[in-house]
């Protein structure tokens, strides 16, 4: 039974479950903050949203750089560092009361996506259909 039901699930390397943890992490993470922001518009009043545009650029960039650590992917490293330098300016931006207007706020988010979901996908599948 064991045996099969191992087939079904497919065999998980010690890499796939650390990887899978890092992301589960991010994800809890991600509905904790969510939850967070919510409260504080319901309670007390405080539109708290830029918090997201913070995690979603600091917190996934240091998964992204774990991943890459883990399976020694130069590329998810450098789009990590990339996301990450932009979460950190971001964190800057909410502390001095910098307004983030969407005309160039939300390009820079999406470069920054693009370094480091988009760029280091396409490398990753270009060197496993080598493989």
């Amino acid at each position: 039974m064991s045996r099969k039901k191992q087939i079904k699930s497919g065999v998980k390397s010690y890499s796939d479950k650390i990887m899978s943890r890092i992301w589960s992490t991010v994800g809890f993470s991600g509905l904790a903050t969510t939850l967070m922001c919510l409260g504080f518009l319901l309670i007390m009043g405080l539109d708290t949203w830029n918090t997201m545009f913070a995690f979603a650029l600091i917190i996934v960039p240091f998964a992204e750089i774990a991943q890459g650590i883990v399976i020694r992917e130069k590329s998810f490293i450098f789009g990590g560092a990339i996301g990450m330098l932009l979460g950190i300016f971001t964190i800057c931006c909410i502390s001095g009361n910098v307004t983030l207007y969407a005309n160039w706020f939300l390009p820079m988010f999406m470069i920054a996506i693009i370094f480091m979901m988009v760029i280091p996908g396409h490398i990753l599948n270009y060197k496993a259909r080598r493989n």
